[in-house]
């Protein structure tokens, strides 16, 4: 399966991530991540920066409260839109003990958990995977990984994604729901190089995972045997993460950056850092809730 992304909404943004679909509103909320900011798009193709926070916004994920559980920086917190902006309210530093270490990407499992990764901002090594309850405990995960990027669980909760950038690696776990824990690799997928390190992801009703692709043009369909089974071309060469959307959440909406593209790239790609969207001719899930 051999598709192509059409421009929603025209942007240059550095690296847009964690998106998120509003149902309720019929809104896309993102991030640029480097830069702090969150971002409220429409399916009409308008665009407003909502609020930059005090750092480096690696994710936000919905809360059951209202707004936002976000990390900023090497903190975990609440992120309030009002109308001067937003204000972070931080409740957790994830590595205290590692300095220049940052969070990047996270998202809710069904159980209203938050997962989140860290990485070292100089080196995109070392990184690590952490859990956090909805009593703000927080727990660092066995997993291995470089660069821990996207996640996402199957309707039924028996299955888990992980992307790691730095080893361009997709793992595919059995998840125990209950306890919040992978329980045994199934597979693991190593992307060829032509399609670069796989980044976000999303989850579709058939359980198959959509890797946004840094590096690659596109984004891919993966089952749980690890098999590539489709691709959407996208005209931005880093395609940072993706999300269902639209009314019957029917839609791929798909983020990229611009990060450090010379400046011969940037004329090439007068799309990069836009906000891209594709009919894959199946649905997604809505997006979990966290409990914070």
């Amino acid at each position: 399966m051999e598709l192509r992304a059409d421009l929603l909404v025209k942007l240059s943004a550095e690296v847009g991530e964690s998106p998120y679909w509003d149902s309720h509103s019929g809104c896309l909320w993102w991030v640029d991540l480097l830069k702090g900011e969150l971002h409220k798009a429409d399916m009409t193709g308008k665009d407003v920066c909502v609020g930059i926070a005090p750092g480096s916004l690696g994710f936000v994920v919905p809360r059951v409260k209202g707004q936002f559980v976000a990390g900023v920086n090497s903190n975990v917190g609440t992120l309030n839109v009002n109308d001067n902006g937003v204000e972070f309210t931080p409740m957790i530093e994830a590595e205290p003990y590692r300095p220049g270490y940052r969070i990047n990407d996270g998202k809710a499992d069904s159980r209203g958990r938050v997962w989140f990764g860290t990485m070292c901002d100089d080196t995109h090594k070392d990184g690590k995977w952490f859990c956090i309850d909805e009593e703000w405990n927080v727990r660092p995960l066995p997993q291995a990984a470089q660069v821990p990027n996207g996640l996402g669980w199957t309707a039924d909760g028996r299955i888990m994604y992980q992307a790691d950038s730095g080893t361009r690696t997709v793992s595919i776990w059995e998840y125990s729901d209950a306890k919040g824990i992978p329980t045994g690799l199934k597979r693991l997928v190593i992307l060829p190089e032509e399609y670069g390190a796989p980044d976000g992801l999303t989850i579709d009703q058939e359980g198959y995972a959509w890797v946004a692709c840094w590096g690659g043009w596109c984004v891919l369909r993966i089952s749980q045997e690890g098999d590539i089974c489709g691709r959407i071309h996208v005209p931005a060469k880093l395609v940072a993460s993706c999300t269902f959307g639209g009314t019957g959440l029917d839609l791929l909406l798909i983020t990229t950056a611009t990060y450090k593209l010379p400046e011969k790239e940037l004329v090439e790609q007068p799309l990069a850092g836009s906000i891209f969207v594709c009919d894959p001719g199946t649905a997604g899930l809505e997006a979990d809730r966290s409990l914070l």
